[in-house]
């Protein structure tokens, strides 16, 4: 029997401590491990509880994590109250050896929807952080953008900067901390007086006027635009725009040195950009970027025809080094949906990692394929692969649920995302990762959660290597190997965190 298949036998391992020297015998108890390396609780060992929601009726928190290069981890979640309006954050810290404090309230917003990207956090190499977030305001359910800094030793901004306009794209709400605790984000609003789309690429310096970098406005198109920002502030900007063909041309500009500025280009011409994860229904920002200290930068398009039935995934580098030189490449397969935000990276020297989900366009039941491409340093991009190779031993990968993928600047990154029992008569969901390098590609996966009504994870790694994933899920015992199908009314959702 493999020992990673589910399996209803059980293994059972006895821990015996060592007599001698006077002192007692450890625990005779059996410690009960079933065959997917998982025991009754469902977590990995070293798993650590981190914090748990306020009110026992829900069941994800949506968690976010990010990691400074010292080993010091913050994660911040929301938690629930009586209704959506009184929906907040708690957040806690971890020092170097991964110790954590207690949880603590955030007063900074309420109202936030209970979406897979209503929060992100996002940190600099100090671990200085910015946290964004979508929050309701009022009755009518309108969406503004919201974001606050925390800085070690000060804490978290007394006040939060608002963008709002009658309606907030959350898909197109995206932050970078930079290396001297400024950050930038990038925002879509919507004015429905109007019916026009304004996207803004804002600055937050750590005292004064907000800078605007970039901005734009239209009827519908402004709400598709990516950028990538280096850690000094520099940063390459994309957006779509109609062409004379009745399709989309996707431009970008590269920020302004020393005052002067430069044009924009076009990177790709398509028939569309498709947004939307077809029979699956999941609508996602259909571009997004990385950019490096050296003269490389990426960008991933989900195109397609008119319709956007099927997808085209577009792979595109752009080099700098002699001039503008830009090579795009489909890596889908043929007659395939990206049914949820591809995701892109990129190290130091300009090594990038694509990873993507894709299925059949017409069937919303179907498993969806994890896979992934690499380009070294201006290279082609390799040829599309399965990212889980040992997929037998995980089981499925849903065509929904985002992917977590973060990468330090020497080209280790770490992956997750959860997925689910190979046999569908049952809902049981699991957290699954794996670690990757541009020199030998990706490790096995394992999962590391199995437990009932666990969220989407979050990932993060350090310049030493050092990941962590996070996720929350109820925290109900398994039975016979399996995510509980039942539980208590006054059970309530925690926060696990696993250093890897």
């Amino acid at each position: 029997m493999s020992k990673f298949r589910l399996s209803f036998v059980l293994s059972f391992v006895v821990a015996l401590a060592g007599c001698g020297g006077g002192g007692s015998t450890g625990s005779n108890t059996p410690q009960v491990v079933y065959a997917d390396g998982l025991g009754v609780s469902g977590v990995a060992t070293g798993t650590t509880v981190v914090g748990q929601d306020a009110n026992p009726i829900y069941s994800t928190s949506h968690p976010s994590v990010v990691l400074a290069d010292d080993g010091k981890a913050m994660a911040v979640w929301v938690t629930h109250g009586a209704n959506y309006l009184e929906d907040s954050f708690a957040w806690n810290q971890s020092n170097a050896n991964g110790v954590w404090a207690t949880a603590q309230p955030l007063s900074l917003g309420a109202g936030i929807p209970n979406y897979d990207d209503s929060i992100t956090l996002r940190a600099n190499s100090a671990g200085n952080a910015v946290l964004g977030w979508i929050e309701f305001v009022g009755q009518s359910q309108t969406r503004a953008n919201r974001a606050a800094r925390f800085i070690n030793g000060s804490g978290w901004d007394a006040t939060k900067f608002d963008i709002s306009g009658d309606y907030s794209y959350p898909s197109s709400w995206d932050l970078a901390m930079l290396d001297d605790d400024s950050y930038v984000s990038r925002v879509t609003t919507y004015d429905s007086s109007s019916g026009i789309y304004t996207y803004s690429l804002l600055r937050q310096p750590g005292a004064g006027a907000t800078e605007y970098l970039f901005g734009l406005q239209s009827s519908s198109w402004a709400q598709f635009t990516a950028h990538a920002v280096r850690p000094d502030g520099n940063f390459v900007q994309y957006w779509v725009a109609p062409d004379a063909t009745g399709g989309y041309e996707v431009k970008a500009r590269f920020a302004a040195v020393g005052g002067v500025a430069f044009a924009s280009f076009p990177v790709a011409s398509v028939p569309a950009v498709c947004a939307w994860g077809g029979s699956s229904g999941f609508y996602f920002n259909p571009m997004m970027a990385a950019t490096s200290p050296t003269f490389h930068n990426a960008l991933v398009i989900v195109a397609g025809e008119s319709d956007c039935t099927k997808h085209d995934l577009e792979l595109v580098r752009i080099d700098t080094s002699g001039g503008i030189s830009i090579e795009a490449t489909r890596v889908n397969s043929p007659n395939t949906i990206v049914t949820m935000a591809p995701v892109i990276v990129m190290d130091k020297d300009g090594n990038a990692l694509a990873v993507w989900k894709e299925a059949p366009y017409n069937d919303s039941l179907a498993p969806a394929q994890l896979m992934w491409s690499a380009s070294l340093a201006g290279g082609a991009w390799s040829t599309a692969a399965p990212v889980i190779t040992n997929l037998s031993a995980i089981g499925r990968v849903k065509q929904y649920g985002e992917i977590a993928l973060a990468m330090n600047a020497n080209g280790e990154a770490i992956a997750a995302i959860r997925t689910e029992d190979s046999d569908t008569s049952l809902v049981n969901p699991s957290v699954s990762v794996g670690k990757f390098k541009f020199a030998s590609g990706w490790a096995d996966w394992s999962r590391v959660a199995n437990k009932t009504n666990i969220s989407t994870p979050a990932v993060a790694i350090n310049a030493s290597g050092s990941a962590i994933v996070m996720y929350s899920a109820l925290d109900v015992d398994r039975v016979n190997g399996k995510a509980a199908q039942g539980w208590s009314g006054s059970t309530v959702t925690k926060v696990f965190a696993l250093r890897m």
